[in-house]
């Protein structure tokens, strides 16, 4: 009957869209296959392998720390696959005993298409898209702020620094 549990729960986390990890003190004990298919292994490939290798160098630390101290959550962590890339996501961590074993169960989310909807979105919003030009409501943000900046060191005042062109990339 376990037997059966385990195989209905592979194949409900395999229909999925987000990719769910389960690891004991970092070892990944399972992985659904959009967890695989995430990180660019072959079926199984995450399987045995230790959670923090796929967490990108710069969030290590603070993973480490959220791992040992049990801390649960959201928030959202870069991660790098097999091939070397690095993906932006979106992880909700619970833990929890199981069979008196602590389990941390992870789902992660890839929020490329997010990241990149709300940067269109902040360029739209600030800039003109024809000329790439400040369009009036940055150009009043940057005004207030540089007021703000008058009021706060009044010896300081000079000519304003506005950004007058969209940002190179």
């Amino acid at each position: 009957q376990i037997r059966e549990v385990v195989e209905g729960y592979h194949d409900l986390s395999d229909a999925a869209f987000e990719a769910i990890i389960l690891h004991e003190n970092g070892q990944i004990l399972d992985a659904n296959a959009a967890a695989d298919r995430l990180m660019g292994v072959a079926p199984g490939g995450l399987v045995g392998s230790t959670m923090l290798s796929w967490v990108a160098p710069h969030a290590l630390e603070i993973t480490r720390q959220r791992t040992e101290r049990g801390i649960q959550g959201i928030w959202e962590v870069d991660l790098v696959n097999a091939q070397g890339t690095q993906i932006p996501c979106e992880c909700s961590v619970q833990q929890r005993s199981m069979n008196g074993r602590t389990v941390r169960a992870v789902a992660v989310r890839d929020i490329r298409e997010r990241l990149a909807a709300e940067a269109e979105i902040r360029q739209l919003a600030h800039f003109d898209a024809l000329t790439g030009l400040c369009n009036r409501r940055l150009l009043l943000e940057q005004v207030a702020q540089e007021l703000a900046e008058v009021d706060r060191h009044p010896r300081r005042a000079g000519a304003p620094r506005l950004r007058h062109g969209a940002p190179r990339t």
